[in-house]
């Protein structure tokens, strides 16, 4: 019976080989449990507690979550091939309810990592030196989208209030107070007007292509 699965996950549902071998793996691993802890090879004696008790003891093994769910999902793909089949009369894996995902702390740039990375690696004076500097501190400093930083033109600043009119999604505005960095976004301002004598797209971040736009309109004129 298994055998057939194998083959129809391969010719009918044109699985990948690996994929074959990774149902193949998670079905053997069952099979050799229930043969071991209840003596039997009939698969339509498996029933939904041997299920289970195979779940925990993949658990107790400090497997983890995803890996369990896996093989539950090969488990139960290969119990509706054997009941569509007419192999068995019930689906035994019909009703596992599957380990929950715990959720996924994102990582999180220590301060000091910040730090770091401003005072001892972005350390010339060029214009592309100390935007990327300021895109780094903006982007930390405020928690700002990417999209959201490139979209800020230069009206959007309020050099003496020390904050920066911000467009989110459906170009909702709120206001984002800078503090300190203002002085550093004044700073980058300065460069950026003594490198490109025009800003003829407005903008706060110009990028490469951007600047490589002024340039070469700078050259034709």
């Amino acid at each position: 019976m298994l055998s057939s699965f194998l083959n129809y996950l391969k010719h009918e549902k044109r699985y990948s080989s690996n994929t074959v071998i990774s149902y193949h793996n998670d079905i053997e691993q069952f099979l050799a449990y229930v043969q071991d802890q209840y003596e039997t090879e009939d698969l339509s004696l498996v029933t939904h507690f041997m299920i289970k008790s195979w779940l925990v003891s993949l658990k107790q093994s400090d497997m983890m979550n995803s890996s369990i769910n896996r093989k539950l999902s090969s488990l139960r793909k290969f119990f509706l091939f054997l009941k569509r089949e007419n192999y068995i009369e019930n689906n035994p894996a019909s009703k596992i309810v599957a380990p929950k995902m715990g959720k996924r702390l994102p990582s999180v740039i220590r301060k000091n990592e910040i730090d770091r990375l401003l005072d001892d690696i972005l350390t010339d004076t060029d214009f592309s030196s100390v935007r990327d500097k300021l895109i780094i501190q903006i982007l930390y400093n405020t928690g700002i989208r990417r999209a959201e930083l490139i979209n800020i033109e230069d009206k959007d600043i309020d050099f003496s209030n020390k904050f920066i009119k911000i467009f989110g999604k459906g170009n909702k505005e709120r206001i984002v107070p800078m503090n300190e960095d203002i002085y550093s976004i004044n700073e980058y301002v300065n460069i950026r007007n003594d490198y490109f004598l025009k800003n003829i797209f407005e903008k706060l971040i110009l990028t490469d292509s951007e600047t490589n736009s002024i340039q070469n309109l700078f050259i034709m004129s």
